[in-house]
């Protein structure tokens, strides 16, 4: 079954409302007026709407789950149930069940229901339309129900307690592919099917919109998954640093950045506040800056756009690219190598190299200290040292001929050392 997306339902929503549909300006209260229950209805729209607009003049997205949980006794029932749920619709409407809003009648998933997302669904008030049903009619699918409540006087010595008729928002589950137009939704799940015992078959990777991390422990595992990947880099790289074989300035650019992430993920993570928006620009910031090392292309590939009501795809792509970057980054191949050298004659001294393949895709280097000033040793050295295989080397010091020249910097794979 077709249907618009709950996106796009908030869009026609606001469509309507710009396009002078909308029934929420103030009441013009003025003295004489006689007053009618519809003063205080159209009084409650513009202090709805009044919230609602300021809430959505946020820069991150303001709907989503606070707290969201299951009833896992239906779903192996073969039914899918909120058990709790605290949280913003999109259109601005807050939630707590069972608190302020009924847990919607649960879902009986069958084996000809399509895959797809499970929606949390609350029916719009439509400009004009009947957007409540009092607790003594028969239900018609308005927003708000009424129900009689025994409420309390706060004022100390007050009356006694009265029965007033509160509204309540009446949600519903809608299965996947369910046409939303006319409510405000959010997923819950992401339905795969029914399982052989008749139980409910849901997507584990699926992630729902969260207004915190705090709300899908998926965040914190990733999170701690990244702090333990990078504190293993540090250890690694430290240790070149510090005087390890085949250190490189590479080493200390890498030993930089992961000191300076690793204290701001252990803080998302210790707080569990921070909005997913927020985490994700943090992660793959991160995932960019160790492309640049960790990578053979030296850059990241792109990655999905995140999408606030179905945050999943985005993030699952962005776990990988970290994974993988950390397992790259973590394990060193030393970029060089010392090689021996050996007194062979006055003068004459010796490398050993096993592998012929050096010679070939290898660049070797000759470092030398002396006594001498920088000027006399650059000096002598340059001009009077050669180098050549051992079976040639005895016509090449005779040529005089110099082999070696002079680099006025170490090379970038061949960390300096205080003394030699």
């Amino acid at each position: 079954m077709g249907g618009k997306s709950p996106q796009a339902a908030q869009h026609d929503e606001q469509e309507a409302e710009s396009a002078g549909m909308s029934d929420a300006n103030r009441v013009l209260w003025s003295e004489g007026l006689f007053l009618r229950t519809q003063h205080f209805q159209q009084q409650d729209r513009f202090f709805e709407a009044t919230v609602r607009g300021a809430l959505q003049a946020g820069h991150l997205h303001t709907f989503g789950f606070r707290t969201l949980t299951l009833d896992q006794a239906q779903l192996d029932a073969g039914q899918i149930s909120v058990l709790s749920a605290r949280g913003i619709f999109p259109d601005g409407t807050p939630f707590a069940i069972p608190e302020t809003m009924d847990a919607p009648r649960p879902l009986a998933v069958t084996p000809e229901m399509g895959a797809g997302p499970v929606l949390i669904a609350l029916p719009l008030e439509p400009p004009g339309g009947v957007g409540f049903d009092p607790a003594h009619a028969e239900p018609s699918g308005a927003r708000y129900r009424g129900r009689i409540v025994s409420v309390r006087d706060a004022v100390h010595g007050g009356s006694d307690p009265e029965e007033i008729e509160i509204a309540r928002p009446q949600a519903l589950l809608l299965a996947p592919g369910t046409a939303v137009g006319g409510y405000t939704a959010l997923p819950v799940a992401e339905l795969k099917g029914v399982r052989a015992d008749g139980g409910v078959a849901l997507d584990d990777t699926f992630l729902p919109p969260t207004l915190v991390i705090g709300a899908a422990s998926w965040y914190s595992r990733l999170l701690q998954e990244v702090v333990t990947g990078l504190d293993q880099i540090a250890e690694a790289h430290g240790k070149m640093v510090l005087g390890g074989p085949g250190r490189s300035v590479e080493d200390l650019l890498i030993l930089n950045l992961v000191n300076a992430a690793r204290p701001r993920l252990a803080h998302m993570l210790a707080q569990d506040v921070f909005h997913p928006a927020e985490v994700y620009m943090e992660l793959a910031g991160l995932a960019g800056s160790m492309a640049t090392y960790g990578s053979s292309a030296r850059r990241l590939g792109e990655l999905p756009v995140y999408d606030h009501m179905a945050p999943g795809p985005a993030y699952s792509a962005l776990a990988d690219a970290l994974r993988s970057l950390i397992l790259s980054l973590r394990y060193i191949e030393p970029k060089s190598r010392a090689l021996p050298v050996m007194r062979h004659a006055t003068n004459v001294w010796k490398i050993r190299i096993d592998n012929p393949k050096l010679l070939v895709a290898s660049r070797i280097v000759v470092r030398i200290g002396s006594e001498l000033s920088e000027d006399a040793l650059r000096k002598i050295f340059v001009n009077q040292a050669t180098v050549g295989s051992a079976s040639e080397f005895e016509g090449l010091w005779k040529s005089r001929l110099p082999g070696i020249p002079h680099s006025a910097e170490a090379p970038s794979f061949a960390a300096a050392r205080n003394s030699l």
